[in-house]
This record gives structure tokens, sequence and C-alpha cells, in this order.
């Protein structure tokens, strides 16, 4: 017969009693096999027993912002994601799990099955700070309970549900697994929880609070009212703890705190003071960033908790230390083996994070993962400095992309602020970014791809370029060439951007605040001037524009070289330069500002600068083109493609005439076109669709199955795009037919031996992207990669 185990002794909790709402480390257990076990010897960090297991996921049903979201979880998680998105939701929830799990499951001896001991919540309060329990219902539809579920490595899960049941809180649990014994379950359910919200300040006389009295005003969230005691009782304890805090401190701030003094006979008030520079100040005298930092690593090497829940530790932090701060609670995490859980808005703080540890919360998806798990990419593509890491959350919160040829944004940044169209703001419905030249735009449409995978959405891309002085007559085979890469690109009217401080208006608004007063005349006449004097630098800059873009062409819209040059040279010929806005719309626009300057400062002895033109600039001088652009881009629209605007008129020679700070339309003879329709080809090359084909179209289902041709002429169906196998991307496939489980690495080395390493790679990611999308390769883990069943089926490996 085995031996009985006796049933331990538990008092049943009444009904009144409700789980607290603060961090569960303020509850001492002595009991509780987790509990960290305190040195009274030598005041060294306590040794920790063994601890509970960490969260893999965590499933939401019906909480809050959440219909039904299941997390994926690391051990060091970063929430990220715009205002009332979940992310403190989510860090309610997993206290909540844990308060409401411990201490009400007792086993049935003769049975041998565990039972949840029912009860009721006093108050919502218990599981998030609101007075009304409709609030804590997805939609406050009260009808089904609310359902937290948590995972764990071994497999085991664990449920807890929430039910409103005649005006009272109902609180239940799921079935609990056979496997688990009244030993066992405290390994998944007996972790220190403590849940840290922004913290506000200290007082400037704290009378002495005991421990008890600590844990209680704890319990209720008034941590400014034991921050000097709560450093007392851990320099009485754990010396050790304050030397760590003072490193840290020291590390972050160059000050420590120097003296946390306390007579129990003498003193009514804790004393803490702190060292900068040689000189000792009050502890309320520091800056809220210090408290706060205090604050938090004060209580957390005091309660020791295993599961660290931080709502916005850097609200009161310098830019320039937040980014640092993680390194803080990595140490505090490895120094306790503690799960994190930390939200916040700093770019700093989420770019020192790793794509492995950030979450972008959103409650619209039913899956959330770490986004450095969802494609391989997106890791390298933070690596390499593509994207960094708060780009990347922001990306996939806007899922909308605008990608600036310049690296020079000031001017652009300074005319959305003058439009007031918020483009460059925070509340720009699309993430802004510079490609640093044209040539790089493919990368970012790549990106875009990539992240639509990630996000299960589309995410919108659309490209923004300088016309650069290219000539009228490749306007068309530009247009083309973008198209034919899948490029959505928007082409301003003038040179570059610095072209557009090129105004008879701004110049003149500019010169009467340094004391010169001109016409407008005089104006006009110095800038045709300048652009007499560049001329032939105009049309050198011309030439090479030329060239660069014939370097992409292929076919017949390639051009013989010395032919391009003569044709150059023949429409640039053809300009009316008497025009100036052919002037400032062809002519280089840094080029021509520093001439005009130096005429300027020649012939009227003033010295005029683009910063003193750029912060002359007024509403009424932004060029209605930039106005316009801002408006589309800020609110872009997939069913409203950004227009691109092309100048019939200049392919026979001249620029349309329109003032250039005009707030009127461009002239009758210009005409505007999408970007991301490529121009119709001469003699009625492109069939035009109709209106009654176009609605039929868009009326199709978006994930239909269609056939994905190969090179065998077999086909297979799957939910997306039809793919043709290019020869690269057929060596690829057939590498893995034979190998079996290759890295990217491995495959390159294979398929391309005799190339550069840089481009073996860069050709095997572009297959292997598109292979992934199509279903046809899997990933198997750490970059590693084979062929599918279905694939397999239908090529044959190359003999």
């Amino acid at each position: 017969m085995p031996k009985q185990v006796a049933k331990r002794p538990r008092r049943k909790a009444p009904k009144s009693r409700s789980t607290s709402s603060a961090p569960s480390s303020t509850e001492p257990n002595k009991q509780r096999p987790t509990a960290p076990t305190r040195s009274d010897t030598n005041g060294s960090a306590p040794a920790l027993k063994a601890r509970s297991e960490k969260l893999q996921t965590i499933r939401l049903e019906r909480f809050r912002q959440f219909a039904d979201t299941t997390f994926h979880l690391s051990d060091f998680n970063v929430l990220v994601g715009p205002n009332n998105s979940g992310k403190t939701s989510l860090l309610h929830a997993i206290r909540a799990f844990y308060s409401l799990m411990r201490g009400h499951v007792t086993w049935d001896q003769r049975a041998g099955r565990a039972h949840y001991h029912r009860r009721y919540l006093s108050s919502v309060r218990d599981v998030v700070p609101t007075p009304d329990p409709r609030e804590l219902w997805n939609s406050q539809q009260t009808g089904s309970p609310v359902g937290i579920t948590g995972g764990f490595a071994s497999g085991v899960e664990l449920s807890v549900f929430i039910r409103h049941t005649f005006g009272q809180l109902h609180v239940s649990a799921g079935d609990l697994p056979a496997v688990l014994t009244e030993s066992t379950i405290e390994h998944y359910i007996g972790a220190n929880v403590a849940f840290i919200p922004g913290l506000v300040g200290v007082l400037v006389e704290e009378p002495y609070v005991t421990s008890a009295r600590r844990n209680a005003l704890a319990a209720q969230g008034r941590y400014s009212e034991i921050f000097r005691s709560s450093l007392r009782q851990l320099k009485e304890k754990l010396p050790a703890d304050v030397s760590r805090i003072n490193d840290i401190l020291e590390e972050l701030f160059s000050v420590d705190v120097s003296s946390i003094d306390f007579d129990m006979l003498d003193d009514e008030y804790v004393t803490v003071k702190y060292r900068e520079r040689g000189r000792h100040f009050d502890i309320s005298s520091s800056g809220a960033g210090l408290q706060q930092v205090i604050q938090i690593l004060t209580y957390l090497y005091l309660s020791r908790p295993t599961v660290l829940l931080i709502d916005e530790p850097d609200a009161h932090l310098h830019s320039r230390l937040q980014g640092r701060l993680i390194e803080v609670f990595r140490k505090v995490a490895k120094d306790l083996d503690a799960q994190v859980f930390l939200s916040t808005h700093s770019l700093q703080l989420i770019d020192s994070a790793s794509t492995n540890e950030t979450i972008v919360v959103d409650s619209s998806k039913q899956k959330l993962a770490p986004i450095g798990n969802n494609v391989d990419l997106v890791s390298h593509l933070v690596d390499v400095g593509i994207v960094n890491n708060s780009a990347l959350s922001r990306i996939l919160v806007s899922k909308r992309i605008v990608v600036l040829e310049d690296s020079d944004l000031s001017i652009l940044r300074r005319m959305d602020q003058l439009c007031e169209t918020g483009f460059f703001g925070p509340a720009s419905n699309a993430f802004v970014k510079s490609s640093h030249g044209v040539s790089n735009f493919v990368q970012y449409k790549e990106l875009g791809e990539i992240l639509s995978a990630v996000a299960t959405d589309a995410v919108d891309v659309r490209f923004v370029r300088d016309r650069d002085g290219i000539p009228a007559f490749l306007d068309e085979a530009v247009s083309l060439s973008f198209a034919g890469q899948g490029l959505s690109v928007h082409t301003l009217t003038r040179h570059e951007i610095e072209s557009y401080l090129i105004s008879r208006e701004l110049v003149q608004e500019a010169l009467r605040t340094l004391g010169c007063n001109k016409s407008l005349s005089e104006i006009e006449h110095l800038i045709l001037e300048s652009a007499n004097n560049i001329k032939s630098t105009a049309r050198g800059i011309s030439r090479k524009s030329a060239a660069l873009v014939n370097r992409h062409f292929d076919g017949p819209a390639k051009w013989d070289k010395e032919a391009l040059e003569r044709e150059t040279d023949k429409w640039f010929d053809a300009l009316d330069l008497n025009n100036l806005d052919t002037v400032i719309t062809v002519w280089p626009g840094k080029e021509l500002l520093s001439e005009i300057c130096r005429l300027i400062r020649e012939q009227w002895g003033v010295q005029l600068t683009n910063g003193r033109l750029t912060s002359t600039m007024t509403k009424e001088t932004v060029p209605h083109e930039i106005r316009t652009l801002f408006e589309s881009l800020a609110g872009i629209s997939t069913s409203k493609p950004i227009p691109s605007v092309v100048g019939t008129a200049s392919q026979r020679g001249t620029l349309p005439r329109h003032e250039a700070n005009s707030d009127r339309a461009p002239s009758a003879d210009v005409a505007v076109a999408p970007a991301s329709a490529a121009p119709a080809k001469p003699d009625g090359a492109v069939k035009r669709k109709s209106p009654t084909t176009k609605k039929k179209e868009e009326e199709k289902p978006r994930n239909r199955p269609v056939k994905l041709a190969v090179r065998s002429s077999k086909t297979i169906k799957a939910s997306d795009k039809s793919l043709q196998l290019s020869a690269k991307e057929e060596l690829v496939f057939n590498q893995l037919l034979r190998d079996g489980t290759q890295t990217l690495g491995k495959l390159a080395a294979t398929c391309f031996p005799s190339t550069r390493a840089a481009q073996g790679n860069s050709w095997v990611r572009n297959s292997m992207r598109r292979l992934v999308r199509a279903a046809w390769v899997e990933r198997v883990g750490s970059g590693q990669y084979r062929a599918t069943a279905k694939g397999r089926a239908k090529v044959a490996p190359s003999k």
C-alpha cells in the first residue's frame, strides 16, 4: 500500500476576502518553496531556492481590450504600442493570474483529485484599478466569463475564470492537470509578483514605517510613504544590496546614497541623503528620475520578486538615461532570476532591447510574439541598421511607411510644422524614413513585404524622390522602371529639397529681416544671373543624372551613351533660361542657393544663409505642391494613390509657367497620374480595363486560392500570389531538396561558390523570402530551412 500523505489543514477563506491589488511580494509566505531564504550572518544577497517555472504563453479571453489574444513570452519582455493598446492591461492580467490562483487549490486525499476553492471578489479593484466591474470585460459584455490561461514550458496550462453573477464577481479555475500534486503546483503558481506602476515623488518628511505597515501601504500603492523606511530596512537586512544600488546610481547619475539614518529612541522621521560632487543633499531635493530609480531598486531588492511587472519606468528620466535603464533591469533580473514584463513608450529604451524581446501589443490580433520570432529577416534588418527596433514597432502599428530620398529632412520638417499637417508628428498615419538615396528604395520595399508577413496585414510603402535634373524625355522610362520593380514613387517637380527655398518672396522676406529691402524684380534678376553663372554645372549634373538612370534600363529603353548625352544637351538648350520657374525646377538647388548667397554678399553686402531662409519661411511661402503632398502622405490611403506630377510641357522643352509659391494648383498643361500605375506605352501597348472589369476585380476575394506555376508546368494550390521560380530560386530550392536542412550561409556558399559572399547571401535571402511566403519552404530554427512536402512533390531535384 502506498503511504498516505496527510492532508495539510488549511483555513478556509471567508467570502469577503479579496486579493490585494498590490504586489504579491508584499504578502510574506515562509512556507512557499520559492520564497528566498535570507542570510543573517554576513548581509549578503539571499540564496534563492528552486524558483517557479516561467510563463511561456498567456491567453486573455474577453479581458479588457482583448477579445481572444495569446501572447508568446520570453524571459525578458518589452511591451510597446500606442496608448490604449493593452500594455498595462496585460500586466494586470499576469498579476491577476498569479494572485487568483494562489492559495485556493486543495486536494482530496481519497479521490486524489485537485479542486479549486471558489470564492467571490469583494471588488473589481482586486484585478484592475477601476470601480465598474463591467470594465473588466471586453466591450463590457458580461455574459461570458473572462478567462486568463497561463502556459508553461512543461506543457502544463492553468486557467482562471471570472464571472459576473448577481452583481458579484465569482472566481473559478479550469480543470487542473492530473499530473499536479499539492507540492508541485507551487512550481507554477508560487512566483513572487511585483507590480510597479509609475511612481510619484517622496515625502519631505517620512515617519518610520514598520515592516508590517510597509507591506500594507505597498498593498495600496502608497510607495511615496515608505520610500525612506524601505531603504532603512534594506540597509539593516541586506547592506550588500544597498551597495549594489549605489553602483547603479553611480553609473547612471554619478551619485550615491550616502546616509540612511533613524534612531528608534530619538528620531521621528527617517533621514536619507545622497552625495553629488562631494556635497550631501536630502533625497527630497533630487530629481524625479533619481527618486524613481531608487524606489524601484529598493523595492525589488527588498521584496525579491521572481515576476517583475513594470509600467513605464522611464516616465521621469532624461532620454539619455532611458536607453541605459534596460540594462539596470537586466542586472536585477539576473540577480533575482526573475521574468520581466516592461511596458514603455521610450524610443531609446525600445532600441536597447532586442527584436526577440520586443512585443508590439495589438489587441486586434489573436497571436502576438516578439517581432524577431516571426520572420527570420526581421532581426537581420535591425542588425544591419536598415531599421531600428523602435521604428520597427511603429511600422507594425501604423502599417504605413513613407520613404524619402533625402538624408537631411530639416527643411521638410519645417514646412510640415508651418502647414500643421502632422506628417512628421507622432499622430501621423505613416512612419517616415530617409533612404539616403534612390538606390536603397528596393530594400525598403522588401522590408514592407517582410513586415506584411509579420503583421499579417499589408504594410503600405510609398516613396518620394527628387527630380535631380533628369531630362523630361526620360520621365516615362523612369516611371516604367519604378513600376517594374513594384515601387510606388512620387517624383517632386523640383531638382531637390533645397530648390524649394529659392523663391522671390522668401528671399525678399529673409533680406528684410537682415535690414536689406529689395524689390521682387531685383531678386528675380539676381536669381537668373546666378543661374547663368552655373549653367555649365547644371548641364553637367543633368548629364550625370541621365547616365545614372540609364544604367537601370534594359532592352529598347536603354540609350547609347553618346546618343543620350546629345539628347540631354538638346533638351537642356531648349529650356527658357529667362523663365524663373524653369531655373528653380531644373537647376541644382544646393549649387544655385550657394551662388545666390554669394552674389547677395558681394552686391548688397548681406550674409544670407540656408538656415536664415528656412527660419524665415511662413505657411504662405510653402509651395502648394508640398502642402498637398504632406496632407496626402499623413493620411495615406491605399485606395487613393499619391499623385505623381509629370510636366507634359517640359517634354516640349519648356516647363509650365506658374508662381513657385502660389497656392493655386498646377496649370492645366500638367498631367497628374498615379505613381503606382505604369504610364501608358505608346501605340496602345497597355490595354486599358473597362470600369466593369475593374469593379469585378475589386469584388474578388483577396485570399482566394490560386495556382502556382513552375518550370515543369506542374501546379499546386496555395493562398498566395502566383510564383514563377527564377533560375536562382530553382537552384536554391533544388539544393534544399538534395541536402535537407541548411542555413542561409551554407546555401549561399553551396549555390554561389564563385561569387562574393555578400552578393550570394543577398540572392539566397531574396529567394528564401519568396519561397517561404509561397509555403514551399519552412523554417526549422536558427536560420535553417528545408523544403516542404508540398514543394518536394512538385519540383524534382536537379541531377
